[in-house]
């Protein structure tokens, strides 16, 4: 299973990507697990990950990150990236 870890603050740009993900999450159940992180209070996942812009995507794939998206994504390239890590 592929794990999504979604960075996200209180933009705009950080809703609308929430509403691609929740499309994402409906379509690919099962295949994809989404974890949802608030920006502002986990900053041990910030510094991890060296994150330092919302939204922020990264994907996984046991236990690697094998995609990182910085800033607004639009659910096309997102779909992309995900069915690549699926079919690998």
């Amino acid at each position: 299973m592929l794990k999504i870890l979604f960075f996200y603050g209180k933009d705009g740009q950080s809703k609308i990507q929430e509403e691609f993900l929740n499309n994402i999450e409906i379509l690919l159940k099962r295949k994809v697990e989404i974890k949802r992180i608030n920006s502002e209070k986990d900053k041990e996942n910030l510094q991890k990950y060296g994150i330092n812009q919302t939204p922020t995507i990264i994907i996984e794939k046991a236990g690697k990150v094998t995609d990182k998206f910085v800033g607004f994504t639009q659910e096309l390239f997102l779909k992309r990236a995900i069915e690549k890590n699926l079919t690998k």
